[in-house]
């Protein structure tokens, strides 16, 4: 009886270690996201968010993507390990069928 009372306890903290961690990753990311607000410069914001999301995630790579709803594409200028700009059609792609605008 004492044992299954021991495992189950254990069972709880190992689930709120993990619990507590993706809070951390959470918060860095939203402070990531704090500062992009703040920055006036655009691309070093977005460098640091998707620092932030590659060190949550466990990551070498990640791509922020902006929506211009004006040319109806995707851009970005940030893929970490990319200096060059990439742009797509809202809709096509595995990223433009992710994001739904306007019901299309």
């Amino acid at each position: 009886m004492l044992i299954n009372a021991f495992d189950a306890i254990s069972n709880i903290l190992k689930e709120n270690d993990k619990l507590f961690e993706l809070v951390l990753k959470l918060k860095k990311i939203l402070k990531a996201a704090n500062n992009m607000m703040q920055s006036l410069v655009l691309v070093e914001a977005m460098e640091e968010i998707v620092e932030q999301v590659c060190g949550c995630l466990n990551c070498d790579r990640a791509t922020l993507w902006l929506v211009d709803e004006e040319k109806e594409e995707l851009w970005s200028k940030v893929a970490k390990g990319s200096n060059e700009t990439i742009r797509i059609p809202w809709n096509k792609g595995i990223v433009g069928k992710l994001v739904n605008f306007n019901g299309n």
